[in-house]
């Protein structure tokens, strides 16, 4: 059998001989860094054991015989593609496609959501997901040496990563969601952005993915050197280039935790008039998080800026190899990056002339290279991946379900946000997150924003959706990461309030938990029957900060089941159009801070079934424009502090039915303006340590019965005029001396008795000294009296003394 210089073997084909089964005739290869690289062979199936819808999926791989240092360059990988061509004479030719084993990935398209993870711990989970991958410690596989038995190649991952502060930072990417994408390119895009490669290292039996932000993490062709004349490694043309590109990024965020923190991150040449700046910057607390992103960016834009094209017969090449150029030009030598590559090959006498479609050279490869310095000033490439991965975007809205927290599985309401900004953020669950296992270990979501009424600094309107509300979600700029709740809705579960009646509106909040009770707020505009209920589940508070006016167009009607205050810090005035009634089941108590004045238009009635009691802290005026009635029908009593004075404008009248006692501990003094009666129908007794009577007029007393004067000390009468004592029975008088201002007496063992007697005096004047008396311009009368005169000498001087019928008896005297 001739010696081939590309062999071609996969796990469907066996045979004694695994890399002569299918030939190589002819084949294709582009690679790229932070690609999937793509054979596509031309196979000669000589047998015909070979099915080509079998092959798709098999693992397989193609040898390159470099006729260099390593000897060969392997291609492991799994046929995505495979068709017959064509059937000749030497067997069916075959095409098919070998891609990284990793190119499963591509055909797994799911969406889910990663909360609080690290970069790295989303991409080991996504690979992982592959029941053939692994991963691997960073050191290079071992070369593949051309051994004759074949095996599938083992599938792994690693990480060559130089700045991991973002990598292994939860905080950066707190919920990520990979959204209707597959799981090649979710990781795709996610490395894309934070400026991460990733590139194939294959070796014997193993097929390595590597992961690196630098140089540092690429495969170095060993002996370096490549260039013109160098066996297996020429190089026939080489060219450099330069694009326009910007020369500095800034990239702008908004952290709704900290409004006011400043989130721009910029970096290049402060003055560069080229520039790019990009908002969303994609990094979610500080700025500090995006410099990283930044810097990548702008790595990426002065690597497009500078590199090389080369073209030439070397089989060693691979995207990601850096190898060391040796040139007649030395302006073209140094280190290079290769980022790209395309090579063709074609091996004779497998397919007759003609079959394989022209002829070509044996082996030729275009690439494309990013410079590491300049000759012997060696520095990185800077080379980051070019953002070409598109990020979903969510166009519209969607729904989701609130939930709860798994440690809170039976809460109706569950609201939050990140520590320190507890504003009432919620749980969401998207109807396409099925990932049952996730859930019930973790929350459903990062704490979601909740959009409401207005919101304002201090202020606005709130109302938390409850768990297992559906609501309408918004995404910013459309992005899955970015979740906002903007509203809510009804379906056939949770239905609404009065059944959605068309007239009838309403918010309305049960009680949690349990929702035994609840308030609401119902508008019924049900025309003619227009109607706002308002219902408080326990309490209910109202605070108006100045006025407060309420105007009801009929009745009014409030209901009280326990105690009412009602306290008003100035004036309180109610004015009634028509009758009030106020029923008190207790006690009533009103208490006023200053006055109270009661107008009342016509009668008042006030009707007490116990006792009534008043007390009046200062002065009280009682002023009554008709006549004042008070009935009592028992006693009364009143005790004053202080001065009573009582005016009445016209008559007063006392009708007592039983008993009457006046008790006073000072002086008494009456003053009458005009005549004052007494008429007392029974006795009339008047004691005292001392009496003086003033009269200014006349006086008048008549006593129905017996009138008894005791005297214990002296008895002064002084008369402006006269004064007359009429008793219709006895009259006795006891005295040892009386005086009068004008007449004085002196009078001893003195038996007084008159009896319809009238006597008038004026300007008299009198002096007894034994039993005498003295008068000046008296004139006294006498009808039908009976005198007794004992011992007594009296003297008039210019004055007449009259007796009419009058008849004297020994012990009276008629006092002046």
């Amino acid at each position: 059998m001739p010696s081939f210089d590309y062999t071609f073997a996969c796990e469907e084909v066996a045979g004694a001989d695994p890399w002569s089964a299918l030939r190589v005739a002819r084949f294709t290869g582009a690679e790229a860094l932070s690609s999937l690289y793509r054979y596509e062979i031309l196979l000669l199936d000589p047998a015909g054991v070979a099915s080509a819808p079998a092959l798709v999926g098999k693992r397989a791989t193609l040898r390159i015989t470099t006729l260099s240092a390593p000897a060969f360059k392997t291609v492991h990988g799994i046929v995505v593609e495979a068709e017959e061509i064509a059937r000749l004479p030497e067997g069916r030719t075959l095409r098919v496609v070998l891609a990284p084993p990793f190119a499963r990935g591509a055909h797994r398209r799911r969406c889910r959501i990663f909360l609080d993870k690290t970069l790295r711990e989303i991409v080991r989970a996504v690979l992982l997901g592959d029941p053939l991958v692994r991963e691997a410690g960073a050191e290079p596989p071992a070369p593949d040496l051309g051994g004759a038995d074949f095996a599938p190649a083992d599938e792994a991952f690693t990480w060559r990563v130089e700045d991991t502060s973002r990598l292994d930072n939860r905080r950066v990417r707190p919920f990520v969601v990979q959204y209707n994408e597959s799981d090649f390119a979710f990781v795709s895009r996610l490395l894309e952005e934070e400026g991460i490669t990733y590139h194939v290292e294959n070796g014997a039996e193993t097929s390595l993915l590597v992961f690196t932000d630098s140089d540092a993490g690429r495969p170095r062709l060993q002996p370096d050197l490549v260039g013109i004349g160098i066996d297996g490694r020429e190089v026939r043309g080489f060219f450099t280039g330069g694009r326009l590109r910007p020369e500095a990024v800034s990239l702008g965020e908004y952290n709704w935790k900290q409004p006011g923190l400043p989130m721009d991150a910029r970096v290049g040449g402060k003055d560069a008039d080229l520039f790019e700046v990009v908002y969303p910057g994609g990094y979610p607390d500080e700025a500090t998080q995006g410099r990283p992103l930044a810097k990548a960016r702008l790595e990426r834009h002065r690597t497009e800026a500078r590199f090389a094209r080369g073209d030439g017969h070397l089989r060693v090449l691979g995207a990601g190899t850096i190898f060391e150029l040796d040139h007649k030009k030395p302006r073209l030598e140094g280190e290079y990056l290769v980022s790209s590559l395309e090579v063709v090959g074609e091996q004779a006498g497998v397919l007759p002339s003609g079959a394989g479609g022209g002829v070509i050279e044996p082996f030729f490869a275009r690439f494309v290279c990013a410079r590491r310095g300049q000759g012997t000033a060696v520095e990185d490439s800077g080379f980051r991946p070019p953002r070409v991965t598109p990020r979903p975007r969510i166009v519209g809205t969607q729904t989701a379900l609130v939930t709860a927290d798994p440690s809170a599985p039976s809460a109706e309401i569950h609201v939050g946000g990140p520590p320190g900004v507890q504003i009432g953020c919620v749980r969401l669950r998207f109807h396409w997150d099925t990932d049952e296992a996730r859930l019930a270990k973790e929350p459903s979501s990062a704490w979601v924003r909740v959009s409401e009424p207005f919101a304002g600094s201090g202020m606005g309107g709130v109302w938390h959706p409850r768990v297992g509300t559906e609501v309408l979600v918004d995404f910013e700029e459309g992005d899955p990461d970015r979740p906002l709740v903007v509203g809510r809705v009804y379906n056939g579960k949770n239905r609404p309030y009065h059944g959605g009646a068309p007239t009838i509106s309403t918010l309305k909040s049960n009680a949690s938990p349990g929702g035994a009770v609840h308030n609401e707020i119902t508008f019924d505009d049900t025309s003619g029957a227009e109607r706002i209920y308002t219902n408080a589940g326990k309490d209910m508070e109202t605070d108006v900060g100045n006025e407060r006016t309420e105007t009801v167009g009929a009745n009014s009607a409030m209901k009280v089941g326990a105690n009412d205050t009602e306290t008003i810090g100035a004036n309180c005035a109610v004015t009634i159009g028509g009758d009030e009634t106020v029923t008190v089941g207790g006690n009533d108590t009103a208490l006023i801070g200053g006055n109270l004045s009661t107008t009342i238009g016509a009668n008042a009635t006030t009707i007490i079934g116990a006792n009534e009691g008043h007390f009046v802290g200062a002065d009280q005026a009682i002023t009554i424009a008709g006549a004042h009635n008070e009935i009592a029908s028992g006693s009364v009593t009143e005790e004053i502090g202080g001065t009573l004075t009582t005016s009445v404008a016209a008559s007063e009248t006392q009708t007592l039915g039983g008993n009457r006692s006046t008790m006073i501990t000072g002086a008494h003094t009456q003053s009458f303006g005009a005549a004052h009666l007494k008429m007392v129908g029974g006795n009339r007794d008047l004691s005292c340590a001392s009496l003086d009577t003033t009269v200014s007029a006349a006086s008048i007393r008549i006593v129905g019965g017996s009138v008894t004067t005791k005297i214990t000390g002296d008895h002064t009468l002084s008369t402006g005029g006269g004064a007359v004592y009429i008793a219709p029975k006895y009259s006795a008088q006891d005295a040892n001396r009386s005086d009068v201002d004008v007449a004085k007496y002196t009078l001893t063992g003195l038996d007084v008795t008159i009896g319809g007697i009238a006597l008038g005096a004026t300007g008299y004047a009198s002096s007894t000294m034994g039993v005498s008396a003295a008068a000046a311009g008296l004139n006294v009368e006498f009808v039908g009296a009976d005198v007794d005169f004992f011992g007594l000498l009296t003297r008039v001087d210019g004055g007449h003394m009259q007796n009419n019928g009058v008849k004297t008896r020994v012990g009276l005297i008629i006092k002046l």
